[in-house]
């Protein structure tokens, strides 16, 4: 199983999931995790989308890309990876919320910022 990767706007890599299921930052924190193509908070919320190599937001704006990316906004230059931190350990996975209607793919960048997207305080 490919280990993905997952870039912002800008090309930075900004998290990574080694089974395609939880999703960490390469500080070792664990961000989320995938469900289909539902992507979930560890507290039930649900987030987005992860489909054809992107992350999308609620309105289908890309937020996160990945190598496996097709259609969406013109991807940046990919920039190195960190070294990974010590994996901690996973949050208990709360009720699941009702993913809403999913929204139109867009080929826009989402507004909303990474640290804000996953509820990194």
């Amino acid at each position: 199983m490919k280990e993905l990767t997952f870039f912002d706007q800008k090309g930075t890599p900004k998290a990574y999931s080694e089974d395609r299921e939880t999703i960490y930052s390469f500080s070792g924190t664990p961000l989320g995790y995938l469900t289909d193509t539902n992507l979930y908070h560890f507290d039930g919320t649900h987030l987005g989308w992860f489909d054809s190599g992107w992350i999308r937001d609620h309105k289908g704006n890309c937020l996160l890309f990945t190598d496996e990316a097709t259609g969406g906004p013109y991807l940046p230059y990919k920039g190195y990876l960190p070294y990974k931190g010590y994996k901690n350990y996973l949050p208990y996975k709360g009720y699941k919320a009702y993913a809403p209607y999913r929204a139109v793919d867009s080929s826009s960048w989402s507004e909303i910022s990474f640290d804000h997207f996953f509820k990194i305080d």
